[in-house]
């Protein structure tokens, strides 16, 4: 087997083993919150910027 090959075949295997592990559901554990989390974000482009703007909106 090619050096490529190998390299392929192994990120191959890697990513479908990542995706079968997957993240679970949780149950979160007695007297926790369950609410959910509020994420922000900071926009960092000029005011006129087509980005800035519409996050403005």
């Amino acid at each position: 087997m090619r050096p490529t090959s190998a390299l392929v075949s192994s990120l191959a295997a890697i990513t479908l083993l990542s995706g079968l592990a997957g993240c679970s559901r949780q149950d979160s554990p007695a007297g926790t919150s369950t609410a959910p989390v509020r994420l922000t974000y900071s926009v960092f482009f000029p005011p006129t910027h087509i980005h800035a703007v519409l996050a403005t909106e």
